[in-house]
């Protein structure tokens, strides 16, 4: 059985838990497949098959993040893990200076027009180590509630998520009345409520009480096929109608996204419990898992050049010349491995290996 770490949700460290490298594995092939197909999403309407090849890409994958944010609320919440502010400002910085020296990097390449923008706001990808930053500025502050004995406040704070933020997203898109219902939840002014911190907050609470969670494990994995058909279909039927729709159900903020995300996490720590004692296979799956982190930074740059380098220039295939299925499906095998091998390689280089890798 492995010790559980120091670990969040990308950090590579010796002793890991399985399941929750299963799922690492799993959200950042997610993030991978959602820039390979999001182009095809935002290039095509429906019923083209290209829109259909990227909304189904991209529809399965956009709980990539959520994964990520609820198995840091998993390691970060632990009431046995020992966590100091000095600790916590040390992982901040680290966290910070990730995002300069790769905001740096990409502007350079790709924002040379308006670098110090660039710098400033990051690439596109980036936000998720902002983001994260913000998680952990205010764990300390949830760390004092996020407690055994305080469960069903915290499925209380859960489900007000759910009335005040996920779900007048999605009753304002299929009333299609403007934004009346968020509007009316927001007078509300519960701005602590919703947001990232949900899935922060439930990822500790799946981990507590997973044995409960496994009893509905048919159930949940029901809805969360019903979710995923939510998006997927609502995607289909209302893009053609409402440019926003692909944009809210996409959303982490979306009850269904939420739905969803939650019953993936939740079948697949089961899957991987079952699997778990493959040790062969536990060996491999530490080794992506550690490398996650820095496949997220590098994957974008690896994309473009392989977009523009690989497939077109040499082989002449575009998105317009090729099926959209196959074309998707060969971007992300090459973009996957490539990344993997690059994040590998600088792993190993006594300096650059900072740049992909943090250690507490």
């Amino acid at each position: 059985m492995n010790k559980e770490t120091d670990a969040d949700a990308q950090l590579p460290v010796v002793n890991r838990i399985f399941s929750y490298d299963v799922i690492r594995v799993v959200a950042i092939l997610a993030v991978v497949m959602i820039h390979c197909s999001v182009s095809f999403v935002k290039s095509y309407n429906p019923p083209s098959i290209g829109f259909l090849a990227g909304n189904l890409f991209n529809s399965i994958s956009a709980m990539a993040i959520q994964l990520f944010v609820m198995i840091s609320g998993v390691f970060m919440l632990n009431r046995n893990r020992v966590l100091n502010i000095d600790n916590l400002v040390k992982k901040i910085i680290k966290l910070f200076m990730l995002f300069i020296i790769w905001s740096v990097i990409y502007a350079s390449l790709y924002h040379s027009n308006n670098f110090l923008s660039g710098v400033f706001y990051g690439h596109y990808h980036l936000w998720f180590l902002l983001m994260l930053i913000g998680l952990y500025l205010i764990t300390p502050i949830l760390r004092l509630f996020v407690k055994p004995e305080n469960k069903q406040y915290l499925y209380y704070f859960v489900v007000l998520s759910c009335i005040f933020q996920f779900i007048p997203v999605i009753i304002d898109l299929f009333l299609d009345q403007g934004d009346a219902a968020v509007k009316y939840s927001n007078m509300f002014y519960l701005d602590f409520v919703g947001g990232f911190v949900s899935y922060y907050i439930l990822g500790w609470l799946i981990a507590e009480d997973f044995e409960k969670f496994k009893r509905y494990k048919t159930f949940i994995c029901l809805a969360g096929v019903c979710s995923i058909s939510i998006i997927f279909i609502g995607c289909e039927l209302l893009t053609s109608s409402s440019c926003r729709a692909y944009k809210t159900l996409y959303s982490s903020l979306s009850f269904p996204m939420f739905v969803y995300s939650f019953s993936v996490f939740v079948f697949l720590k089961d899957f991987a419990e079952q699997i778990e004692n493959r040790l062969a296979l536990n060996f491999f799956v530490f080794r992506l898992a550690a490398l996650s982190l820095g496949v997220y930074l590098i994957h974008p740059m690896v994309l473009e050049s392989v977009k523009r380098n690989l497939l077109k220039n040499i082989f002449a295939v575009t998105p317009q010349n090729a099926n959209p299925f196959v074309y998707i499906l060969i971007l992300f095998l090459i973009t996957t491995v490539v990344s993997f091998i690059f994040t590998y390689l600088i792993s190993k280089v006594p300096y650059l290996k900072k740049i992909v890798k943090l250690k507490n």
